[in-house]
């Protein structure tokens, strides 16, 4: 899973005022409607309500001009804390058309446990604005606690967006800034701007007639819809599909909720009962159609259930789903497509007893490949006592071998792993072997078919956590050797981080694989794209992805 990126510039204040029972929040830049007061914490001006913007009506305008497809720095203040243990919140940031409620999400943030109700912090997320121009726009902020009887808190700002070509800056409209002056923000555009300059070269092109492309969901718990997304390697969250669930969230219970999707095909009149389903997080797959396929849960919290559901990476559609029968009632860890048998093959942990997990791979496989979506046990081994933290499952498509890389879940710190090897020929587990990790830490491999070897990226060892320096690296998955093959940055660029795989993380027609970074001095993401078989890295322009989940490398005919 996907995981969240924001950046903090905190502005403290020591305020001696009654402690009030309220959250608050405030849009800074762009300017929210109405009064500014953020003088003080518990601030009468950041408590509104509402949906969307807080009761407060637009003005007439002129608004602030922003320029399509650019990048902005958004600045809001969380005015008042309130942090729930067990549930935190969460503050997001959204645009859409004045009048419409399609709500494009821009940037999301848990909220953070400063322990002080009273306190003032400032948040920044660096955006990028639809390539679409608009002659009144709206901003929205949203904080929502958690907290029981505290209600959502809303603000908004009134913008225009024009295109660059037609942008012009007059002194009697207002216009916001197309980069922010804050260090952190510069800092974090001269070093991007100094790791462009030390590209060795492009990124090689892909076969003739094909494009590589990210596809994602983009997702807030506050919305209970999925956005389909596509990611560009200029900085771009473009949207272009929506769906009637949650992600990895339980939004409602006691209630049946029907759907416009075609979730049973093989029965239109169903409704699923109790709750409202979601998809699950850091569980995709690609299959041979160039479709995302995930897991959808849709029993109780506490109950684990399976659907089988298929995603148009193209048209931004859902395809079908399925029950998923015969399913054994343990939840699956990951999913990865057989291009053997056109079936998909699942791992989940089973057992949970005095002696460990049982490790069990399954089949998924369609009925005349149409429904029921059908589970199957191939393989199950004994009990595990101590690497049973699942990070990541591959595939060797021409050898038939599932690669799953396990962790120790009593050596947190040191980041101990196996790579388990399940022969789908034979249907066994045929080779296990601990990893070498004095030198390099990860929670994800990838298997380059070309080479016939696992890599992956690597920010060192878990004691260098405060300073990384990321390395492409070999495994050996039958000798546990990790080998340093490329330095990929050195020191004080990006920030520890043990996410931002992407799912078929390996274009397999050039060796060139994807890896989301953070920025050590910006609430953004840089792709970094890493030639294998050349050993030549490139770096995106600046893309927040906080609120993409699932990430998955696709390809589509053009």
């Amino acid at each position: 899973m996907t995981s969240m990126y924001i950046f903090f510039v905190c502005l403290s204040f020591i305020l001696l005022l009654p402690v009030r029972i309220d959250s608050h929040l405030c849009l800074i830049e762009p300017r929210q409607r109405g009064d500014m007061d953020i003088s003080q914490g518990g601030s009468g001006i950041c408590f509104r309500h509402g949906s969307p913007c807080g009761g407060q009506n637009a003005s007439s305008g002129p608004y602030p001009k922003l320029v399509a497809g650019k990048q902005v720095v958004i600045t809001w203040q969380q005015n008042f804390n309130h942090y729930t243990v067990g549930y935190p919140g969460y503050m997001d940031i959204a645009i859409a058309e004045y009048g419409t409620d399609t709500w494009q999400l821009l940037a999301f943030t848990p909220d953070d446990y400063v322990y002080a109700q009273d306190h003032q912090q400032n948040y920044s997320a660096i955006v990028n604005i639809p390539k679409k121009e608009c002659i009144h726009c709206v901003i929205r902020a949203r904080y929502n606690s958690h907290k029981p009887g505290e209600d959502t808190f809303y603000q908004c700002a009134d913008v225009t967006i024009e295109d660059a070509s037609i942008l012009r800056y007059e002194s009697s409209r207002p216009h916001l800034p197309l980069m922010s002056d804050d260090k952190k923000y510069k800092s974090a555009v001269r070093k991007l701007n100094k790791l462009h300059s030390l590209q060795n070269n492009h990124i090689p092109q892909p076969i003739p007639n094909v494009n590589m492309s990210m596809r994602g969901f983009s997702y807030s718990p506050m919305d209970k819809t999925v956005n389909f997304v596509n990611v560009t390697l200029d900085g771009h969250v473009i949207t272009f599909g929506q769906f009637n669930f949650g992600l990895n969230f339980k939004v409602s219970t006691n209630k049946k909720y029907g759907f416009s999707n075609p979730m049973y095909i093989y029965d239109k009149d169903s409704t699923i009962p109790a709750m409202e389903p979601y998809l699950l997080d850091s569980i995709m797959t690609v299959n041979s159609f160039n479709n995302m396929v995930g897991i959808l849960h849709a029993g109780s919290m506490d109950e684990p259930s399976a659907m089988y559901v298929e995603f148009d990476t193209h048209q931004g559609t859902w395809i079908y789903s399925s029950l998923i029968s015969k399913y054994d009632g343990y939840p699956y860890n990951g999913i990865v497509f057989n291009e053997n048998n056109g079936f998909y093959n699942t791992f989940s942990l089973q057992g949970n007893n005095s002696h460990g997990y049982e490790f069990v791979v399954g089949l998924l496989y369609l009925v005349d490949g149409t429904f029921p979506c059908i589970y199957k046990e191939l393989i199950r081994t004994g009990p595990e006592p101590l690497y049973v933290n699942y990070q990541w499952m591959v595939m060797d498509q021409k050898g038939q071998r599932l690669f799953v890389l396990m962790g120790n879940e009593n050596t947190p710190d040191k980041l101990n792993a196996r790579i388990y090897r399940f022969d789908l020929k034979s249907n066994k587990l045929d080779k296990m072997v601990e990893l070498d990790v004095d030198n390099y830490t990860f929670m994800s491999i990838h298997y380059f078919e070309k080479e016939g070897k696992l890599y992956t990226i690597s920010p060192g060892t878990w004691s260098e956590r405060s300073s990384p320096k990321w390395t492409l690296i070999e495994v050996d998955p039958v000798t546990g050797k990790v080998t340093p093959i490329r330095q990929i940055i050195d020191r004080n660029y990006f920030r520890a981080w043990y996410g931002g795989s992407v799912f078929s993380g390996i274009d397999q027609s050039t060796g060139v694989m994807y890896h989301v970074l953070k920025l050590k001095d910006a609430d953004a993401n840089v792709i970094v794209t890493v030639d294998i078989p050349n050993q030549k890295v490139n770096y995106s322009e600046m893309v927040n992805l906080s609120h993409v989940y699932n990430l998955a490398l696709t390809k589509y005919l053009v």
